[in-house]
């Protein structure tokens, strides 16, 4: 693995933006988790809370980490930005 500089910016796919606003209506608390997460991930993509892995079966590198037992924040990195594709259950592809 070698050495990465700090992200410089995250984007919320269409998805994860929805999973969010959700997040905001039904349980705001979650948001402070996600946030944790998503600071985390812009420092270290790979390593850190949450419980960060490396998912099989796309095509591009993406990664999970835990929100809670059922709920998984799913991202990869394109460039200096990271990619948050989702912010609500499982892997969906």
């Amino acid at each position: 693995m070698t050495a990465r500089a700090k992200l410089k910016a995250f984007v919320l796919l269409p998805q994860a933006e929805k999973d969010f606003i959700y997040w905001q209506k039904h349980n705001p608390k979650k948001l402070d988790r996600i946030r944790d997460l998503i600071e985390a991930s812009m420092f270290d993509p790979e390593n850190g809370i949450g419980k960060p892995e490396i998912l099989r079966y796309f095509k591009q590198e993406t990664f999970s980490r835990r929100i809670d037992g059922q709920h998984r924040m799913i991202y990869s990195v394109e460039g200096d930005r990271l990619i948050i594709k989702q912010l609500r259950y499982h892997y969906q592809k």
